[in-house]
């Protein structure tokens, strides 16, 4: 594979964040990359090592990475203490999600750029329709994602385990929220009918996908790059909701894949220790709705996004 098709980040620490996060990120790693080549998919995982945890091994030594493939690469890239540290809160929260997010985003070298997470598993409808080739630079593609209720079998892989995910989900995203699989016809029935009331600019904040948007944003690398990232401000929680909306202002429409495909989640322990309360919701509300009337994104970062004035020690597998 010469030039991918699509970049892949994700990013984290060997810090068995949520419990069993090696595990998760195995069961993440085997399926996309399976996938991938069975579809002819060419992608690189991008994965972003922030901050590493000082006394635990890299996760490069402790991951079974994908080797020999045609259409998959892997390259890992390390965020150091020491860059770790330029950043407002560093000494309150080990881990920048989104600021790890930025740098392999801004490093990306295929056309379109997802974000996401180290523990989800898109099914084959959604790989295969990635494989055309089809994506469009004005547009931010969102999913709904699907939630497994428990821990997935170590033992479980490729067919068999997206058939277990498919009968263990316990709860879905629709638009702003979170819904029991049991409730999910009713309140899309119930959001359909209120967006009868709904217009204009109210209409189109109402209707963006910005639940679980951390999970799964995909656009263009040029869409990234306009909008230089997620806003690296120090907070672990609104951020991609806040990107959804920029995005719609900057003139990018949303395209939410619907079924069959679909992004499962395995599900963990929500670690909100590190959840600072520094993220204004009443300004979140404002600015979106601001940006949205005026049809322009609010830019938080420099031209120094995703530290962009350094060279971040690179690992690559293929």
């Amino acid at each position: 594979m010469s030039q991918p098709y699509l970049s892949v980040v994700v990013s984290g620490r060997n810090d068995d964040y949520g419990g069993h996060f090696l595990h998760r990120f195995t069961h993440f790693l085997d399926n996309l990359s399976a996938l991938c080549e069975r579809h002819a998919l060419d992608t690189e995982l991008i994965v972003v090592e922030w901050n590493p945890v000082a006394d635990r091994p890299r996760l490069a030594e402790v991951l079974d990475w994908p080797r020999g493939l045609n259409h998959f690469r892997t390259r890992l890239l390390t965020v150091s203490a020491e860059l770790h540290a330029r950043f407002e809160q560093a000494d309150r929260i080990a881990f920048f999600e989104f600021h790890a997010k930025n740098a392999g985003i801004r490093r990306a070298a295929a056309p379109f750029v997802l974000s996401t997470n180290a523990d989800v598993l898109p099914n084959e409808e959604l790989i295969a329709h990635l494989a055309q080739r089809t994506l469009r630079d004005d547009r931010a593609y969102r999913i709904s994602r699907w939630d497994i209720e428990g821990q997935l079998p170590a033992d479980i892989e490729g067919e068999r385990r997206l058939r277990y995910c498919a009968e263990h989900v316990y709860r879905t995203t629709v638009q702003d929220r979170f819904v029991a699989v049991g409730q999910i016809d009713r309140v899309r029935y119930k959001r359909w009918w209120s967006n009868l009331w709904r217009w204009g600019n109210r209409a189109l904040e109402y209707r963006l996908y910005t639940c679980a948007a951390g999970d799964f944003t995909l656009m263009s690398a040029d869409g990234w790059s306009r909008l230089r990232g997620y806003p690296q401000v120090p907070s672990m929680t609104g951020l991609d909701g806040f990107l959804l909306f920029a995005a719609v202002a900057a003139g990018l429409k949303q395209h939410v894949f619907a079924e069959p495909m679909r992004l499962y989640h395995q599900d963990h322990q929500r670690q909100h220790a590190q959840r600072l309360k520094t993220f204004d919701y009443d300004w979140y509300r404002a600015k979106r709705r601001e940006m949205l009337k005026r049809r322009q994104a609010l830019i938080l970062n420099d031209e120094q996004w995703g530290l962009g004035d350094v060279t971040l020690p690179e690992q690559s597998i293929d």
